[in-house]
């Protein structure tokens, strides 16, 4: 009865001033009621930065400062029906339109080639009514609008004035293959690394038979030095890395890495290994067209 008079008397104390009690009965506790809450201010939402990489729509236009200088321009790329690409900028009074003739489109997106330079670049990737693919750059700096083509499908952009591209090689047969291209003058690349040949999940191995005694090439003996050798008729090799115009690098069955070196002859189709041409060295070399 105590403890009934007790709570009851609390009760009409919180009822009337609002006060805060905790009511223990032996070891049980109640939580405390509280008459007031202090809610944490949610933090102020700010947009995050513009992402470098952004997908355009074939057929559309988006709003984008491609100059990083605080104003925003417009970029448009269309595919026509004719199967001709027109590509429109607009900053200001700056207006710039190009078209591509022809180019299906694969791929539109931008992105940033230099990170340092204060400048995005727009990429527009399309098959050009073949197998051949292009990747077509565009900066706009201030008032100029630079351009670029290369032939084959920019993969990203490094940010440090670089491109990683996948592309076709001739070398003991058609492949494709990826490497990096370096930004000269302007905007415009050159290939600064090998070709590294990309074997496709999926796709059996394309290899190449030697069907004569005696190749020479070299085997990689410790990661740094080459052993001369001479292959013999039935050896197989799969191409891994070629320069397209010295060397072609490649794995043998028991995986040694093997390298033959290339030459070209003026006025000549295919390559040539110690003088005599390599399809009378190889049997499977699979050229396309």
């Amino acid at each position: 009865m105590k403890s009934v008079a007790i709570l009851t008397l609390c009760l009409m104390l919180l009822f009337l001033t609002g006060c805060e009690i905790i009511y223990r009965i032996g070891a049980q506790t109640t939580p405390g009621i509280t008459t007031k809450t202090n809610l944490t201010p949610m933090p102020s939402v700010t947009s995050s930065p513009e992402a470098h990489f952004r997908r355009i729509d074939f057929d559309g236009t988006i709003v984008i400062d491609m100059d990083l200088d605080g104003s925003h321009g417009t970029i448009g790329v269309i595919q026509n029906e004719d199967g001709t690409v027109t590509v429109e900028h607009t900053d200001g009074d700056e207006h710039f339109v190009n078209t591509i003739d022809p180019l299906y489109i694969t791929e539109c997106y931008i992105d940033d080639v230099t990170e340092s330079d204060g400048f995005l670049e727009l990429f527009v990737t399309g098959d050009m009514a073949s197998d051949d693919y292009a990747t077509h750059i565009y900066r706009f700096k201030d008032s100029v609008t630079e351009e670029s083509v290369i032939y084959g499908i920019v993969k990203n952009a490094a940010g440090e004035g670089s491109l990683i591209v996948h592309e076709t090689v001739d070398v003991f047969g058609t492949y494709g293959a990826e490497c990096r291209y370096s930004l000269k003058d302007g905007l415009e690349f050159e290939v600064s690394s090998p070709y590294t040949v990309v074997q496709y999940e999926g796709f059996e191995e394309r290899k190449i038979t030697v069907i004569r005694d005696d190749l020479p090439a070299q085997a990689f003996l410790d990661g740094v030095e080459y052993e001369d050798v001479l292959l013999p008729a039935g050896t197989e090799l799969l191409l891994i890395e070629t320069d397209c115009k010295s060397y072609g690098l490649f794995t043998t069955e028991d995986n040694k890495i093997i390298r033959i070196a290339i030459t070209k002859k003026p006025d000549e189709w295919g390559w040539f290994i110690d003088g005599i041409s390599e399809e009378e060295w190889f049997d499977g070399l699979s050229y396309s067209g």
